[in-house]
């Protein structure tokens, strides 16, 4: 059928009657390189409901009988071909495949959390049913960990029904990444194929597409559910017997034994090497398969099942396109009855009201017949009415200039108001600059505030250690009036240490309390120290250092 894919047939199991024989798709994969794609078709695949009216079913998983390793899996097989292959050129596309292709994929993303990621005519099927069924899903992610908005399903649908209708897959030539959705929905007009046959005007497909592409943008994110599927990333490969060689000088290779360590594929020749036994299910080459299926009695109850198959999904979808034209016909009918009903209706009506205004009318005669004076009278009152509208219609076109000149009005004050806006909007920008450089100014008083603070803090330790000093001078001087002269030789040593500490922290301090000074002056400056009440803060902190400053003195 394909790359890695062949139609296959086995016995089923009993139900109410005897074994019958199970038409299948198997896909397998027989190499280490691009076998992670195989493991995401059959992981996400497998767990997907089989009962899904538009997916096709996940049949079963082939394993090797020898090591039970899994060598593939099946898919049930649908027998119309996909939508690339028989095309809307053989097969009219319907508007009611559109709309289940839509609620397939808003099934997968937001019941399932899976993202498809490969949506194209190739993977759509036809069922005998008349039904649209997806498959293929080696590139589906799960949407928690791997989704990306350049990868969404919304992409592949738009293109999909653009290249059933136009039969141009130029759009999706170029790399994932590149491809313009709203290149496609943005154009004019979808130019349809000659060939292609719709059971609907181009503009309905459109119309319905775009509805739905206005709704999934509105929905935005995917909110996870319980229903949604997970399978596990792939494993590294498994701890298996390979076989160990001796090579000689003359270039043979003798086997020794064997040997266990992760390898990603063990050959066929290392199998027999080892003497261990393995599945030969291979098929033959596809041609020499196909003559052989052609001359054997097998082949040809095979291609008489497809055949048959095949034409009671003809005659299927005969049987729908059939019901859906008489559907179409009984609501034209119903329609038109409908409207005949209510033109009925409306000439009834109509009659009734035609009775009425004919004797209204009589009488109207008879009453003019009889007074001739209330017909003059009549002439002269519509002589008067026809006075009073010339007249109004002389008020409304005098109304009409002032409405004229009220517009111009209007138009002049609008464009003063729009130039005042301008220069508002341009004040405020400047009030935003302002803004932020008042901010700027605010942090850098911050930061001369906790400066400052850290100054008066030292201080006041000094001024601590100063006290502390005192005490030990005291008690040194009540020792030396007591002691002896080597103690008075030490307490003039400590006096003498205490003194030039004091001096050397007094000296700190005039620096600090000078570059305190210039900063202020320099702030003064600039006029900026006036902003915001600092003047005053910076005084009190100036203030307080003084009275620190005469406590050290004194």
């Amino acid at each position: 059928m394909g790359p890695d894919v062949d139609l296959v047939s086995y016995q089923g199991p009993p139900t109410t009657g005897p074994a019958t024989t199970k038409l299948v798709a198997f896909k397998y994969w027989f190499i280490y390189n691009g076998m992670f794609r195989t493991w995401l078709k059959l992981n996400s695949w497998s767990r997907l409901p089989r009962d899904h009216p538009h997916i096709v079913p996940f049949d079963s998983v082939v394993l090797d009988p020898h090591t039970d390793c899994i060598v593939g899996f099946t898919t049930e097989y649908i027998p119309s071909g996909t939508l690339h292959a028989n095309n809307a050129t053989t097969r009219p596309f319907r508007l009611q495949w559109l709309r289940q292709l839509l609620s397939v994929v808003d099934d997968l993303n937001y019941r399932y959390g899976m993202m498809h990621q490969d949506i194209a005519p190739r993977n759509l099927l036809i069922n005998e049913r008349g039904n649209l069924r997806i498959f293929d899903f080696n590139y589906s992610i799960m949407i928690e960990k791997h989704y990306s908005p350049a990868h969404d399903d919304i992409k592949g649908v738009v293109f999909t029904l653009y290249e059933i209708i136009t039969l141009d897959e130029h759009f999706r030539e170029v790399p994932f990444e590149e491809q313009d959705m709203e290149a496609v929905l943005g154009m004019e007009s979808w130019a349809k194929h000659p060939d292609v046959k719709l059971d609907a005007e181009v503009s309905e497909f459109r119309a319905v597409l775009a509805e739905w592409v206005t709704k999934r943008k509105e929905k935005g994110s995917f909110p996870p559910a319980e229903t949604w599927v997970r399978w596990p990333e792939m494993p590294k490969p498994p701890v298996v017997s390979v076989p160990t060689y001796l090579y000689g000088d003359d270039g043979s290779k003798t086997t020794t034994g064997t040997e266990r360590k992760s390898v990603r594929v063990v050959t066929r020749k290392e199998l027999i090497d080892m003497g261990t036994p393995f599945w030969d299910w291979e098929r033959p080459a596809g041609y020499k398969l196909r003559e052989a299926l052609e001359e054997s009695p097998a082949g040809y109850k095979l291609r008489e099942r497809l055949e048959r198959k095949a034409g009671v999904a003809k005659e299927v979808d005969g049987l729908v396109k059939e019901k859906e034209v008489i559907v179409a016909e009984l609501e034209r009918l119903v329609t038109r009855a409908e409207r005949n009903k209510k033109d009925e209706d409306d000439m009834k009506k109509e009659k009734e009201a035609t009775r009425t205004e004919v004797k209204r009318l009589m009488n109207k005669a008879e009453r003019i017949k009889k007074d001739d004076n209330d017909i003059k009278k009549g002439k002269e009152a519509i002589k008067m009415e026809i006075d009073h509208l010339m007249n109004k219609a002389e008020r409304i076109k005098k109304d009409d200039d002032d409405i004229r000149k009220e517009k111009e009005a209007i138009k002049t004050a609008a464009k003063r108001l729009m130039k005042e806006a301008k220069r508002i909007e341009k004040e405020g920008e400047r009030l935003k600059r302002a803004d932020e450089g008042l901010k700027e100014e605010k942090e850098r008083f911050k930061i001369k505030e906790e400066e400052l603070v850290t100054h008066l803090n030292s201080m006041k330790r000094m001024r601590e250690r100063i006290v502390e000093g005192e005490r030990r001078m005291k008690k040194m001087q009540a020792r030396l009036e007591e002691g002896t002269e080597e103690i008075q030789q030490e307490w003039v040593d400590e006096a003498d240490r205490y003194l030039k500490q004091l001096e050397e922290w007094l000296e700190e301090d005039e620096i600090y309390r000078k570059n305190v000074q210039k900063w202020v002056k320099e702030e003064e400056d600039r006029g900026k120290l006036t902003r915001g009440g600092w003047r005053q803060r910076m005084q009190e902190w100036l203030d307080a250092g003084e009275e620190e400053w005469r406590i050290m003195e004194e």
